[in-house]
């Protein structure tokens, strides 16, 4: 009879994370990064006015390895379907065409690659509208 429980208080221990060994941890798909759009501005290039706005990387967790960005702006209503800027490189910047009174849409996406299934996580944001 002893014999059997303890077996069975065993079988029960190594089942709940061993006896003695720390169990190994197996964490969900974290690897991440955070990204923040920076709203329009209107800027000078080379004496003509355009709207420039940006999507900026902060932090990323260890797990994760960033795989691009891609910021996009349109003008509200109009034919274009605007123009967007897919760069591996920190931040993604866009320019568009300035109309005074105008307003601009911006969107943008932000992925990592992570080590686990799915191997790729993105983030999207906006629309934001922003009127200049």
């Amino acid at each position: 009879m002893t014999y059997r429980l303890t077996t069975a208080v065993m079988v029960l221990a190594f089942a709940a994370g061993g006896v003695g060994c720390p169990g190994v941890g197996h964490a969900s798909p974290g690897g991440q990064c955070t990204w923040t759009p920076v709203s329009p501005t209107i800027v000078d290039v080379s004496n003509v006015k355009m709207v420039q706005a940006a999507l900026k990387r902060g932090a990323c967790t260890l797990e994760g390895n960033p795989s691009g960005e891609t910021i996009c702006l349109s003008i509200q209503s109009e034919d274009s379907a605007g123009q967007c800027s897919t760069s591996m490189s920190d931040p993604a910047q866009i320019q568009y065409k300035y109309v005074p009174g105008a307003t601009y849409v911006l969107t943008g996406r932000g992925c990592v690659n992570i080590y686990e299934a799915p191997y790729k996580l993105c983030q999207t944001f906006g629309p934001s509208y922003y009127t200049m």
